[in-house]
């Protein structure tokens, strides 16, 4: 029976019943809103998992009336700070924008105390996503001083004493984090005709590995500015010669040779400056050489702010900063609205949008990234970054969960992360990048694959890792207009077809276990197998081979993708058993004059039906779909084209083709399989074999080295009535499951679509057919070829 009762309800632990009220002009003078708010306890308590409750504040109309309250002042910076002074409006379609907060942590670690994260509701901006809005702590004495609190930025110009005191902390491993592994910096071996800017004799120098020297990343901008060329080399190298042509120089770059000697150090390397400019070979060796020319530097100073070079760089000149920080004492806790956060002001920066700066952000050992409002800095020992309006307790890389996971968006990481997923992480992060000149493609990743070669022991062949080339010429198309990159000058076509080189537009890869199904010819006629490549000369009788493969050792990530480590190097995770390069033999498969791939493979015609018309209306997808079926028309696989090849697709005189490069396995479980589209299957349909428990595994046990495709190819016609029709399905497998078998391991073919002009084949589309779909009696129709992929 229920009761009543005259007893409150209990108050929220974050409310004060009776808040002490201050005089209205105290600097800590609060409104009746926010003195009832237990600041204490939302940023300083143990559990902050009682605090996650919204806390609502108050209209902004009103917030911005009581000004005389110190934490309603704090919210209208903060609000300011973020999207401009006065830009937010009060109301948006007729509904007042309310502000409220919660609590939350900075990191993970019940000690720290906690943020306040502002809300704006609904949207003030439609369209503009809104930033976050953090309050947290902070300590305004010297930064020096500051241990794991917030600190307050200096609003005209940098304290160059800070950055100075990153870089030598990480330069010099005087703390534990940087003790880890030392600098690799004897190991570089500088380009000749290595220059640098003489930031106290004013002229440039010629120099070695002996240097010790800044990089500067930067966005060059259109306008005419000073570069080096052929015919002022001998004037530039004059002492205080670029004093002369001060008026020439960039801000950015102007900024940056005040920046150097603040820092304590005297050389500056500046890409417009240090190579000669109309110089077609001391451009492309020093091009080649970027990663040494990065990897050697004690620091990049990366500029991540404005448009263009003359833009400068924020805080190294007095009043060149724009950042509206605000401190309040507020229930005796002093606190401060945060600067744009590192996403924010690097992520939507121009500098972020440009090829040529995403190659120098990972392939600096040490980066200073200097924004609009405030510094981060980057090191190869530490997780995370450091901030300028944080002091954080370092944390050291360490192997990660997830080995599918990197390690690190700022790096290409030499261990505990396996090969194959930082390559995929890198490319698909460089091709959404931008450039000014479309030829630039592969020079502005060369630093990248220099970098990358020891990770796979090996060259690349236009952006694909020898090593492990059919797993990489398997990229797709994915969430965006794919068409081929041309001269503009001659409409060619600049780079061979099966490089995503070749494409303009971005891409991606899938994480899938893939068996390689082509054997490589090189220039001499010799046919090997990627397995025999990766190999050493010594493994040449299959017990040597045996012995070698038996070094390494072979672990799973948890969805079933294998990767190995040699027994002497746990840290160092490859896709495959990899020798190092100087143990194996020479040869490439590509001709590196024509940039043709030749390999043996199963093909088959790819044919069109006569009255075939090209869609008219795609929509707005990038790709279209084509599904292949088999005499009896049931769908055995399907390929994707871009949608710029459509209107010229299967024309008359035209000849296709589909070349398979791998064997693969779909990403599904067996209980997905069968889940149908709105609820699941009252009864589970008749697997094809074996125990049902067993079939769950992601993965089987079986070594893949064991598939044999000609054995397990199944020749008569298997049907599983008891299997959904794909139209009911969840999920599409590509086929018909009805007619094929689903749950076959490995049932999969991967190959590419291609047009046969004069011989050669270029690729137009990627595909997926299941391997019953090949009947080896059909030697009519399908064959093993020798390809020359153009």
């Amino acid at each position: 029976m229920a009761t009543t009762s005259n007893e409150k309800p209990p108050l929220l632990k974050w409310v004060i019943e009776d808040p002490e009220i201050l005089p209205e002009d105290s600097p800590s003078f609060l409104c009746a809103v926010c003195r009832r708010i237990n600041f204490k306890f939302l940023i300083f308590t143990t559990n902050p998992w009682q605090a996650v409750k919204e806390i609502p504040l108050d209209s902004f109309a009103r917030i911005l009336e009581k000004q005389s309250c110190a934490f309603c002042r704090l919210v209208k910076q903060t609000v300011d700070n973020n999207f401009g002074a006065g830009v937010v409006p009060v109301e948006h379609e007729g509904k007042a924008i309310m502000v409220s907060m919660i609590s939350t942590m900075k990191v993970v670690d019940l000690s720290t105390p906690h943020e306040l994260l502002l809300w704006l509701k609904p949207n003030p901006l439609p369209g503009r996503e809104t930033p976050p809005l953090f309050i947290h702590t902070v300590d305004t004495g010297y930064w020096l001083n500051i241990k794991e609190k917030g600190r307050i930025v200096p609003s005209s110009q940098i304290d160059f004493m800070l950055p100075m005191f990153w870089n030598r902390k990480c330069r010099y491993h005087l703390s534990p984090v940087h003790e880890d592994h030392a600098s690799q910096t004897d190991s570089y071996s500088l380009p000749v005709g290595f220059r640098l800017i003489d930031t106290k004799q004013m002229c440039i120098v010629s120099a070695d590995s002996t240097f010790q020297y800044l990089t500067l990343s930067y966005t060059w901008g259109t306008g005419e500015t000073l570069k080096l060329l052929n015919e002022n080399f001998d004037e530039l190298a004059q002492e205080n010669a670029l004093s002369k042509y001060e008026h020439l120089i960039p801000q950015t770059i102007k900024d940056a040779m005040y920046l150097v000697p603040k820092l304590m150090d005297r050389y500056l390397w500046v890409d417009a400056l240090c190579i000669i400019q109309n110089d077609a070979d001391d451009k492309q060796a020093q091009i080649s050489a970027m990663d040494q020319i990065y990897g050697h530097s004690v620091l990049t100073i990366a500029v991540a702010y404005g448009e263009g070079a003359e833009a400068g760089i924020p805080g190294v000149r007095p009043g060149s900063r724009s950042v509206m920080q605000r401190a309040e004492t507020i229930q005796d806790i002093c606190l401060a609205n945060r600067p744009w956060s590192f996403d924010k002001s690097v992520g939507e920066s121009k500098w972020n949008t440009r090829a040529w700066t995403f190659q120098e952000r990972i392939l600096t050992k040490r980066t200073l990234f200097i924004t609009e409002q405030q510094m981060f800095f980057k090191c190869d020992h530490v997780a995370g970054c450091q901030a300028e309006d944080l002091d954080t307790k370092l944390q050291a890389r360490k192997p990660v969960t997830y080995p599918m996971e990197d390690t690190g968006k700022d790096t290409i990481p030499s261990r505990w992360s396996i090969n194959i997923v930082t390559y995929q992480r890198t490319v698909e992060s460089f091709v959404t990048r931008d450039l000014t000149y479309p030829g630039d493609m592969l020079n502005a990743f060369e630093g990248i694959a220099q970098k990358m070669r020891p990770i796979f022991r090996s060259k690349f062949l236009y952006g694909l890792p020898q090593t492990e080339l059919e797993y990489c010429l398997l990229w797709e198309p994915w969430g965006g207009h794919l068409r081929r990159r041309r001269d503009p000058e001659t409409g060619k076509s600049m780079f061979p077809s099966w490089s995503w080189a070749g494409w303009m537009g971005p891409v991606r890869f899938h994480q899938e276990e893939k068996l390689s199904r082509v054997k490589w010819v090189d220039e001499s006629g010799e046919i090997f197998t990627s397995d025999e490549y990766r190999a050493p000369t010594s493994a040449d009788t299959k017990e040597k081979m045996l012995e070698w493969r038996n070094e390494w050792v072979e672990k799973r990530t948890s969805s079933g993708f294998r990767y190995f480590h040699h027994s002497s190097d746990p840290d160092s995770w490859f896709r495959n058993p990899t020798a190092p390069e100087a143990e194996r033999r020479p040869e490439a498969q590509c001709a590196p004059e024509t940039g043709h791939l030749r390999f043996w493979a199963k093909t088959d015609d790819l044919k069109f039906p006569a009255d075939w018309q090209p869609p008219k209306d795609t929509g707005n997808s990038p790709l279209w779909e084509l599904k292949l079926a088999d005499k009896k028309g049931y769908n055995f696989g399907y390929f994707r084209v871009p949608v710029e090849l459509l209107p010229t697709l299967g024309m008359r005189g035209k000849s296709y083709g589909i070349v398979i490069i791998t064997r693969s396995r779909h990403s599904h479980s067996h209980k997905e399989i069968r889940a149908v589209k709105k609820e699941p299957l009252e009864k589970p349909p008749t697997l094809y074999s074996g125990d049902g428990a067993e079939l769950e595994k992601p993965w089987s046990e079986k070594s893949l080295e064991e598939y044999d495709d000609e054995k397990e190819i199944t020749n008569e016609e298997n049907f599983f009535p008891d299997e959904l029709d794909s139209q009911d399905a969840m999920w599409d497998l590509g086929f018909d499951r009805r007619r094929y078998d689903a749950y076959k391991p490995f049932p999969l073919y991967e190959f590419l679509a291609v047009e046969y002009i004069e011989g050669i084949a270029y690729r137009i589309g990627i595909g997926k057919m299941h391997i019953d779909a090949w009947q080896p009696e059909e030697e009519e129709k399908w064959k093993k070829k020798l390809i020359t992929l153009g």
